[in-house]
């Protein structure tokens, strides 16, 4: 018996955090360390790598934890149709004596992310504390309050990968340093927003009637569907500005690459409905690979 309650909830805590939405979080890392290297900034100590990996994940795993606590216990997650990119993951709506472990999984993470964040702040720099605060502010803020502003909510997620996780891990890399890394953190912003912005299509109906107002709920879905076009653009765009201002390298152009999957992503979306734009399940893959390809072929780019 006590075998099968430790297997349900650790399946419970596996499922809801949702492993595969993690995958950003090392590629932002990634991302980082490549442009430090490419800078000739020397790898920081051991310890500092570590606390930023532990810092980094742990916090994103609060994220998903407490979304999935907080939808199931509104009633939100019944209703939705889940897809591998929306919808959540059910669990909590199949196992709901597991929402309490899984609130407090994600307040536990939290405080690891807060505890490890705060050994960086000492060794590295006070200013790092400023991401610090605003990371715990999105994941502890985003479903109760920051989906009632559709241009906080659209911008929170590229600000929580882009700001606090890229530029916070290229600032450790670098010690601080005010270059090119910088002028990159745009990207991951514009392609994480559009990312999260494509996946709320799905659940655009149900999260109007929970009271959420994300930009799809109060601008209506082809607006929405035309934003994510234009932020892939948008970075791509300022991609291509940093190669031609000689920020970046020549090699940095492997990044461009998948701008030709948001052609074919643009082609896919004129096959959706016009008057409600709920996009395919192929579309949504597109998007997902789009914003997870462009920076580890950016990463690659600057490392050979």
């Amino acid at each position: 018996m006590i075998r099968m309650s430790l297997g349900s909830q650790f399946s419970a805590l596996w499922r809801s955090a949702r492993p595969p939405f993690l995958l950003l979080t090392p590629v932002m890392i990634g991302l980082a360390w490549a442009i430090a290297q490419w800078k000739g900034h020397p790898l920081p100590p051991i310890a500092q790598l570590i606390a930023l990996a532990i810092s980094a994940l742990a916090a994103a795993l609060a994220s998903n934890w407490l979304n999935e606590h907080f939808d199931a216990q509104s009633g939100l997650d019944t209703h939705t149709q889940q897809t591998p990119f929306s919808g959540g993951s059910k669990t909590l709506i199949e196992h709901p004596q597991h929402r309490e472990l899984v609130k407090w999984a994600g307040l536990l993470a939290l405080s690891v992310s807060v505890w490890s964040g705060l050994y960086l702040v000492a060794e590295v720099s006070i200013a790092l504390l400023v991401l610090g605060v605003l990371g715990a502010a999105l994941v502890l803020g985003y479903t109760p309050i920051i989906n009632r502003f559709p241009l906080l909510c659209l911008l929170a997620p590229g600000i929580g990968y882009g700001v606090v996780i890229y530029l916070g891990s290229y600032w450790v890399f670098s010690q601080m340093a005010m270059d090119a890394g910088v002028l990159v953190m745009p990207i991951p912003i514009l392609l994480v927003s559009a990312l999260l912005l494509m996946n709320q299509l799905p659940d655009a109906e149900v999260d109007a009637r929970f009271g959420r107002r994300h930009w799809a709920i109060v601008f209506g879905q082809v607006s929405a569907i035309r934003l994510v076009l234009q932020l892939h653009l948008m970075a791509f765009g300022w991609l291509g500005l940093l190669m031609v201002t000689q920020q970046l390298p020549i090699g940095a152009g492997l990044g461009l690459l998948p701008a030709v999957a948001s052609l074919a992503l643009w082609q896919e979306i004129h096959k959706m409905n016009p008057t409600s734009a709920i996009p395919t399940h192929r579309a949504l893959a597109m998007n997902v690979g789009i914003v997870l390809i462009t920076p580890v072929l950016l990463s690659i780019g600057l490392s050979v």
